[in-house]
């Protein structure tokens, strides 16, 4: 009945895959039969606390009595303060945050920031990539969403992979073929999320700021699905030794997937631009005060020394079941950093409804399987969950 009166995303609706779902309750979901699934992919990488954690369900019930809506141009001590926090766990203490209400929208006006600060169109960007649903932000996307859409693409220049140009060589040349002043911004996952999980080598990050500090190059951020400790640091730019982007995309974990919320931060640079200029961007639901309140909740979480060491222990013993995966011979490769992993089949291929019916949840993705759990979930569903991923692999840890 439900298909008769509202679309499933990205599918084709004769053919969408879904499940009937009751309830959703601490790291489980329940479905109408009464079977209960374990949260492998804290829903789509964004219920980082699981589904029923207090500490940011109450700010966000305080939020509706005090302020339910608010107009973008009301100033009053949550934004402020807040807004203040999380540049401190930005490891930042300049600039300034734009509030969006998705990921899609924290890159979008990323992108018209840059193009206006510089006055250039150019954006470089990788093929194996997601940066939002927006078409801004589908065009410098470059898996198959990009070509389901009619995007600004002549805007975008891909540059290869870092595997595949790990010194920088054909980057550099297509920097210098272009022009650095045609070029507005690179705009990169810092680590490839739903794509694969693919982690660039440490020789490649040190040729691209090396070949940003050469031509003077904006970086965009997209932390989205890296935010918010998913990759071990509290963001994934952080773990790479010296890398300053001049723009941070978030999303996902900044309200632990309670209130649509996401946010852009730009540095003292490009905000200051906006003293005197205009700042052609708004949203109705700007810095919305229930996301203020949720993001509220989830910065004392990442503050909390108890919350930290539950996650420190869950990315210990999510790195060792990974590494007991290894041995099983229908496993070809493991990627993974912090509570983030792409498991790679030798050749073979699953589906979503597969995951479903042996009791968890997690992305099927041409031949590899994602998982994202949530950060402090119990250890024993972790475990559980990896006894679950085994029975599907079939393979010798059965």
């Amino acid at each position: 009945m439900a298909r008769e009166h509202y679309f499933h995303t990205w599918a084709s609706q004769k053919e969408a895959s879904s499940v009937e779902v009751v309830s959703a309750q601490g790291f489980k979901f329940v479905l109408q039969n009464g079977e209960e699934i374990i949260d492998g992919l804290s829903t789509a990488f964004n219920t980082n606390f699981g589904y029923s954690e207090e500490r940011i369900k109450r700010p966000v019930v305080e939020a509706t009595n005090q302020f339910p809506a608010a107009l973008s141009k009301w100033n009053y001590p949550q934004r402020e303060e807040q807004s203040k926090r999380l540049k401190t766990l930005l490891g930042e203490k300049k600039g300034k945050i734009f509030y969006t209400v998705s990921g899609s929208e924290s890159v979008e006006n990323a992108l018209k920031i840059v193009r206006d600060f510089t006055g250039r169109k150019l954006i470089l960007a990788r093929e194996c990539s997601y940066h939002g649903a927006t078409l801004g932000a589908l065009s410098v996307s470059g898996d198959w969403r990009n070509k389901a859409n009619l995007t600004v693409n002549e805007w975008t220049l891909r540059i290869p992979e870092p595997h595949d140009d790990p010194e920088c060589v054909e980057l550099s040349s297509i920097v210098e073929r272009v022009g650095a002043e045609n070029i507005a911004a690179i705009c990169l996952e810092t680590i490839t999320g739903a794509n694969g999980v693919w982690i660039a080598p440490e020789s490649w990050w040190k040729n691209l700021k090396a070949l940003i500090d050469k031509h003077s190059l904006l970086l965009i951020s997209d932390e989205v699905l890296n935010g918010f400790r998913r990759c071990g640091s509290s963001f994934a730019f952080q773990g790479v030794e010296g890398l300053k982007p001049d723009l941070v995309c978030m999303s996902k974990g900044i309200s632990g997937g309670y209130v649509p919320f996401g946010a852009l931060w730009v540095g003292e640079e490009i905000a200051s631009y906006y003293d005197e200029n205009m700042l052609a961007c708004g949203l109705t639901n700007y810095a919305h005060p229930l996301g203020i309140a949720a993001m509220s909740g989830v910065l004392d979480l990442l503050e909390d020394s108890d919350t930290l060491d539950r996650i420190e222990a869950n990315e210990l013993l999510f790195a060792q079941l990974l590494e007991q995966l290894r041995s099983d011979p229908r496993v070809k490769k493991v990627r993974s950093q912090g509570m983030l992993a792409a498991i790679e089949t030798d050749g073979l291929k699953y589906t979503w409804k597969e995951f479903i019916a042996k009791g968890f949840h997690a992305q099927a993705k041409e031949g590899m399987i994602i998982l994202a759990p949530p950060l402090t979930i119990d250890p024993s569903l972790l475990e559980k969950l990896f006894d679950c991923l085994i029975s599907v692999l079939g393979g010798v840890n059965e």
